[in-house]
């Protein structure tokens, strides 16, 4: 049975170049699909469920952690990581044990690190482990604001002035105490940049800062509502009183 293989990399000729450093081993491997950015791997993994990827890090829009992160334990591929200097994410690598490929690396430093994965035993757990570790440290630094571009603008919003955010898409709306914005981002993305003292997750599609919220409401037996300090009603998956602990504990 030939190993599935993604090749997500937002440089042509890097995955020009992964995809030619594999013909040697097409024996064994299929390519399945590329890439250029991590919302596109995120398609590609859920649709063709590849059991190899090869992952930039540093990408427009969504970057390879955050990729990952997107995906959820039983979903995520083995991961051979590519990248450029980053000194934070090779220090990270070592650290877990992961392998990665320093750009630019050579056919046989690729070819060894090939070998280590099409060896691995897919019932060993080991790796996916490692993935976890790696990337519940990998969540970046603790913002103040959030950085939004909008028709040749760039606005800087603090976090103080947000309400709740919902999912649209590949994108975000950003509700403040008087405007709307929408941003270029996924729900998971910026959960992870949103310190998790003032802000958490109460669906799938919406977050709310703590402080805004003046009263939890049951609507049916299968609806409840947080309603927000501006009179927004945010519809909550989560049982009430798990968020009514939630809220004692901030």
């Amino acid at each position: 049975m030939n190993l599935k293989i993604a090749i997500i990399d937002d440089e042509s000729i890097a995955r020009d170049r992964v995809r030619r450093f594999l013909e040697s081993h097409m024996t064994n491997i299929q390519i399945i699909g590329e890439a250029g950015n991590g919302i596109q791997g995120l398609e590609i993994i859920r649709q063709h469920q590849p059991d190899l990827i090869f992952l930039d890090i540093q990408m427009p829009e969504m970057d390879g952690f955050a990729m990952l992160a997107e995906l959820l334990p039983d979903e995520r591929p083995y991961v051979i990581f590519t990248t450029a200097y980053d000194e934070y994410a090779i220090k990270a690598f070592e650290i877990h044990a992961l392998d990665y490929l320093l750009k630019p690396y050579t056919k046989e430093r690729f070819d060894s690190a090939l070998e280590r994965m099409i060896t691995v035993s897919p019932q060993n757990g080991g790796i996916q482990k490692k993935l976890e570790s790696l990337l519940a440290q990998a969540a970046p630094p603790s913002i103040s604001r959030l950085v939004i571009k909008d028709q040749g603008r760039v606005m800087f919003v603090p976090l103080d002035q947000i309400d709740w955010i919902e999912s649209a898409g590949n994108y975000v709306i950003v509700h403040t105490h008087d405007k709307s914005h929408m941003m270029r981002e996924t729900m998971t993305e910026m959960e992870r940049k949103l310190p998790e003292v003032d802000f958490f997750r109460v669906s799938r599609s919406a977050i709310v800062r703590a402080d805004q919220i003046m009263e939890l409401r049951t609507v049916s037996k299968s609806e409840s509502q947080v309603v927000l300090n501006s009179k927004a009603k945010v519809k909550t998956t989560l049982p009430l009183k798990e968020l009514q602990a939630k809220l004692n504990h901030l």
